[in-house]
Formats: structure tokens, sequence, C-alpha cells
């Protein structure tokens, strides 16, 4: 059986390098825009570049995470960054836009993509639905159980990835407005400010949306028998100290036989507790009780200290476990109500500074609000400066040059097969008394490319005696080849042809996109439609058909649909009318193009677009619009249970209700109220909100960031 690919996080280019020698097959990475990590350092195109030249010539793979919405103002912007990391050969991009699955396909055919998590896959008939948009792989949703996981993958059409280990959200995955709400940070957009961390303000000592962290450890073999194609680890905001001890402890653990793992348990066990995360759940059970931990909300860490007093400029501490310059520590009350976390720069033991300590007492400059008693944890751990060898790294994948080497007494010469041209030079080789001259040793030698544009492809050595000659000269040989081959052939990317073709095809084509439908419906309540939920289990997908069935022979011919899912469940049914509607996402005309061949006659916009986005969408979408008008918005879906309703620390009450299907949804304390768009329907929760509730426009009147 194939062992299950291991997927790293890379928030940066050491993260990356790091993620690969300590056993990842494959890493992934976001860029400066587009990047559902926007906090992480996140690469630059030269950096990608280093990070695809690096994977593929050790046979390993780097994902591009392009994992957020994109605004109609954006497309172009996006679709020129597309080209750019087709070009550089990316192996897949992951995306949770469907308007950037249309590009790409149309396009860019010969880049891979992969379904990110934010497009909520979750049962095997969204999976369906991604393999006829032409993703080649989809990556589950996190709050799935072991079975759903095993029976979507065993008939999935598309290959399955799962996270195995890390930070976990509360909400279903790219179903999470809070953060949106709040502030007009967006998860979707990569700028998620964590609002599902913040204390609740009845009680400041208890969070009660915070999730444990995931570790999937000691299921590792079960998992690794089931149909899936990749494991992966969240982290692109983390440490490479991190990075490296849990990609080496599932390293372990996958290459373990499973008649004798016990020992490679306990020390992935041991090398995972060093990650310093918050306490660990073993995720994908038949219940999610123990996904929240109210307890706490941010990273547990190593206890490693105790403030003992605090002073001018800092605090003295009681070190008992060893801090070294660089490492990150929280200072927490011992009630759990307050922390702080921070990064060492400075120690000081006896008035002397100091790189480390353990076991004494020492003096921590900072600025932070700390107590005498408050506990310290260390969250992250130094790891010195990056290695000279990240900025060394070639540019871009580097073009090989096959060829062959010929000695002889008095000359060097070396044939390139293709492009067809000869080098030579003279060089007087003296008879070897030992150890002669040979073939590997050549061969080696002057595949070992300065070049940032060459590597060494396949190397013959002819050899028409025994010889020697001092290295250095060897060496010296060896450069003067390599120079000769960068000032004589042009390297050629083979995909920058087809990159510059596919972008201009698509910008061409935007350009003429325009909405040419006539009439628009008038707003309603939901009336005379049958409404489909945005969540169904594997397990309820049979019953869910055999709603729609009944839902057709009873007259039904309009059907909202929440889901990719329920594409694959309409298939079939002669004269019906869909709308696309929330928390599907349509944040501009490609998405709506893509909807329309899904078979969706009505869209409706996405609910966090300002008034600006929304009208362009409406101006060049293909088909009719809809806007969301009046209603509660669901904030967030979780199957992990919530006891009562959200009150935040400022004192908004978030009402929660529970559905059939076992999810708590928390939903606005604010009724969305927005006003007509020209050229669109419109939408209004039925049963009607009432005037005598506080309203909101969420977005609709700023800009969604």
């Amino acid at each position: 059986m194939k062992s299950p690919e291991l997927l790293a996080p890379a928030g940066n280019l050491p993260a990356g390098i790091v993620a690969f020698e300590s056993g990842a097959d494959a890493v992934y990475c976001g860029l400066k825009r587009f990047s559902a990590r926007d906090r992480a350092e996140n690469f630059s195109f030269d950096d990608l570049s280093r990070l695809l030249t690096y994977a593929h010539e050790r046979g390993k793979k780097a994902y591009v995470a392009f994992n957020t919405l994109v605004k109609e103002s954006e497309i172009p912007d996006a679709a020129r960054m597309i080209a750019k990391i087709a070009e550089l050969g990316a192996d897949a991009l992951i995306v949770q836009d469907i308007g950037i699955v249309r590009i790409v396909r149309e396009y860019f055919p010969f880049l891979p993509m992969h379904a990110s998590t934010q497009m909520a896959v979750h049962n095997s008939s969204s999976a369906k639905v991604a393999a006829r948009m032409g993703l080649s792989r989809v990556i589950l949703e996190r709050q799935l159980t072991i079975g759903e996981i095993r029976d979507i993958s065993a008939g999935s059409p598309v290959e399955t990835e799962i996270f195995i280990h890390g930070a976990m959200c509360c909400s279903l995955s790219g179903q999470c407005l809070l953060s949106s709400w709040m502030g007009g940070f967006s998860g979707n957009r990569g700028r998620c400010k964590q609002a599902c961390r913040l204390p609740s303000c009845e009680d400041g000592g208890v969070y009660p949306l915070s999730t444990r962290d995931l570790c999937m450890a000691d299921a590792i073999f079960a998992l690794r028998r089931m149909k899936i194609a990749s494991f992966k680890i969240e982290g692109r905001l983390r440490p490479t100290d991190y990075i490296s001890n849990v990609v080496s402890a599932y390293r372990l653990l996958l290459d373990s036989p499973e008649n004798d793992h016990a020992s490679a348990l306990k020390e992935a066990r041991r090398r995972l507790s060093l990650g310093c995360g918050r306490d660990f759940v073993a995720g994908f059970r038949s219940d999610f009780k123990d996904l929240i931990n109210p307890g706490r909300s941010g990273s547990s860490g190593i206890k490693c200290g105790e403030v003992r007093r605090t002073d001018r400029g800092g605090f003295f501490a009681w070190v008992s476990g060893r801090l070294h310059l660089g490492d990150k520590v929280r200072v927490q009350r011992e009630s759990g109500a307050s922390a702080t976390s921070f990064t060492i720069k400075r120690i000081i033991q006896e008035r002397k500074d100091v790189k480390s300590v353990r076991g004494a007492l020492a003096f921590i400059p900072c600025d932070r609000d700390v107590e005498n008693g408050d506990a310290i944890y260390k969250i992250g751990e130094s790891t010195g400066a990056a290695p000279a060898k990240f900025a060394g790294l070639p540019l871009s994948p580097r073009a090989k040059i096959d060829f062959k080497i010929q000695v002889s007494r008095d000359s060097l010469r070396v044939d390139i097969l293709a492009p067809a041209l000869e080098w030579s030079v003279p060089h007087a080789f003296q008879a070897a008394k030992s150890r002669p001259l040979d073939a590997e040793s050549l061969r080696k030698l002057f595949s070992e490319s300065a070049s940032d544009k060459f590597a060494a492809g396949g190397i013959e050595v002819s050899i028409d005696g025994d010889y020697f000659t001092p290295i250095s000269g060897l060496k010296q040989l060896r450069r003067d080849f390599w120079n000769w081959v960068a000032a004589n052939i042009a390297p050629e990317n083979p995909r920058s042809k087809l990159c510059e073709e596919g972008l201009s095809g698509f910008l061409e084509f935007h350009g003429r996109l325009g909405g040419d439908v006539k009439g628009v419906a008038p707003a309603h309540k939901g009336g005379g439609e049958f409404s489909l939920p945005s969540f169904c289990p594997e397990g309820g997908l049979s019953s869910l058909s055999g709603e729609i069935k009944t839902a057709f022979r009873n007259g039904f011919r309009r059907f909202r649909v929440a889901s990719l899912a329920h594409f694959d469940l309409l298939k079939g049914l002669e004269g019906v009318e869909v709308t696309a509607s929330f928390p599907l996402q349509c944040a501009n005309s490609l998405a709506a193009c893509e909807f329309r061949s899904l078979g969706a006659s009505a869209v409706q916009a996405w609910v966090e677009l300002e008034r600006i986005e929304v009208e362009k969408l409406v101006s060049k979408s293909p088909v009719n619009m809809e806007i969301y008008l009046e209603g509660r918005i669901p904030l967030f879906y979780t199957r992990g249970v919530v006891e009562g309703d959200f009150c935040e620390i400022r004192g908004r009450r978030f009402p929660v209700r529970r559905t059939k299907e076992g999810l708590s949804i928390l939903l606005s304390p604010e009724v969305l109220r927005l006003p007509q768009i020209e050229g669109c329907s419109g939408f209004r929760e039925t049963p009607a909100s009432g005037d005598d509730t506080a309203a909101s426009t969420f977005n609709f009147e700023k800009e969604w960031k």
C-alpha cells in the first residue's frame, strides 16, 4: 500500500526547507496576497522559485495556497499571479474561490488544483462536484468522523487530504463570519482576528468557543490504511522549531511498521510535546463534545518558570526550565483570565547578559503587564539565524543539460546533447601512479553546477587512460565549463509561452464579460421553493436525496442550494430552477459563471461584499444575481457543543441555535438589513425579523478586508 504524502506548512522559505529536511514529502505555502494566512511572513515570487527548485531537485513537491475569496476588482491581478505561479512550476494551486477554479481550468489547465478545506467539502457528493469542476484533490472538512472520512475517500473520484495535526477552527471551514462581523477582518480573506478565542463577558476566565488542537498520532496507523492521499499538518504561522518537531514525529510514525510501532509512538509523542501548542484532542471521533476547551484560549506551552518580582522595565523570574534568547513565552495569570506573549530579547543574570538560563533567578526585560506569581510558559523555541544556504538557493527551476565528458592525455572535451554543442579545452593530464581519475568522481564533480539557470542532467564519462590531475585543476575545468554554458546556451522555460497565452486569453475574455441578463425577479421570502441544508454528513446523503425527490414529486421546481453537494443531488431532475445561496460563496463574475455551468439559474452575491463590489459583480455576471437583503446571518456552524448563547467581551450577545443535523449555529446579534441594488433581486429571511430589532449593514458601507 502506498504511504500517504506527509504535507507540512511553510510560512516562509526557512520553514519550508526545515520541513523537507525533517521528512515532509511536500509543503504548502502562500504568497503576499490571496492567502488564508495573511499574518504569516509568506513568500515572494523569488522565494517561491527557490522553494520549488529545492523541492523538485529532491523529488518533492510544493503547493501554493491561493485560498481566499477574490473580489471582482481583484480578478485581473489574481490572474496575473496565477500565471506566474504556473510558470514557476508549482505542483498544485490550493483554491477556495470557484471563480479561481474557472480561471485555472480554462486558461492554465496544466496547473493542478486542490480544493481548500475552505471550500467546505464534507461528503462524497461535494467531492463528485469538485471532480466535475476539474479539481484533482479535495481537502476534507476537519469536523468529520473517521467513518465519514473512510467512506468519502473510498468512493471519491479525486484524491482526498485530511488534517492530522494543528490548530482547528471552531466553525466548519469556510463558513465563519464572526471576525468579519465583529471587526471587518474576514477569515475568508486570510485576516481572521480569532474572535472565537475571546473570553466570555460573563466570565473572563471562560472561552466558550476556543477549540483544542488536533492530534492524530494515536490513530495514524488506522488512517494510513484508508484511501487517503495526503496527511496535512496545520501551522503556516508556526516557527521552524515547531515544524521540525511535528514533521519528524509524523515521519517516524508513517515509516514505522504497524506490528512494531509502540516505540515509534512513544518517541513521536515526546517530539509533539515540544511543539508548544494547545491541549490536544483526537479528532474525527463519533462526537465532538471535546472539540471546545472553554478553560483556555492560547497555546498550552511548556511551563518553565514563575514571576517572582516585577521591577521597572521587566521582572525577576525563577526559571525552572531552559530559556534562551529568541524563545517565545507566554506569561499567564493563575486564573487564566489574562495572558501576554512576547519574544525574549535579553536575559540578565547576576548583572550580566547571558544567552540562556536554567534553574536560576534571572531578570527578563519586557514592557508587558505581568504580576507576581504569574506562570511562564515557553510557546516557541529559538532556532538561531536562518542557514546561509537559504539565501544561496537558485531562483528558479534550472534547465537540465545532458552531456558527455571525454578525457584524453592532453585535453578534456564535453559534448552537449541538446542543443548539439561542443566545448573542449587543452589540459595536460599526468600519468597516474596510484588512484587514477575515475568516471564516477568526474561525473559527481561536474554535476555540481553553480549556475542559477542550469543544472546537470545525464552525464556520460569516457576516460581513455589512467590519468591524474590536482583537484584544483579539475575544479577550474568545471568552472570554465559552466561559465561557457551560461554564455552560450539560452535557458528556456516551456511553460512561459503557455502562461503568457493563457493570461492574455483570460484578460481578453474578462474584458468582454458583462451582464446580459434581461429582467430581474422580485424580492421574495423563500415561499414556493425548497431550501436545502448547508451541511449534510455522509450518512445523511441518502435521506436528503429522498427528501429532494419527494419535494419534486410534490410539485417543487425551485430549489435553493447551499452546498456544492446539492448540484450532484439535483442531477437528473428536469425543469428545475436552482438558486446558489448562502453559505455558497460568489464574490466575482467568474464564480457566477461557474455556478451557471453547474446548473444555477440565479446566484446570491456573497454576503460579506461591500456595495461597490456587489455593483461590479452584478454588472459583469452572466446569470441573475440576488442579494441577501434581510435576516439574521449565521456567523458560523460547528459540530462542537456550545453551551448557551455566546456573550463576547464587549457585551454583545450572539444567539446560538441547534439544528437537526447536530450543528450549533451562532447567529448575528443584529439583523442584516441592506438596501435594494439595481439589477438584482433580493432575498429576505422567513419569518421576517421585525423592525424593533437592531440592524446592521455588515460590510456593505465599508471595505471588506
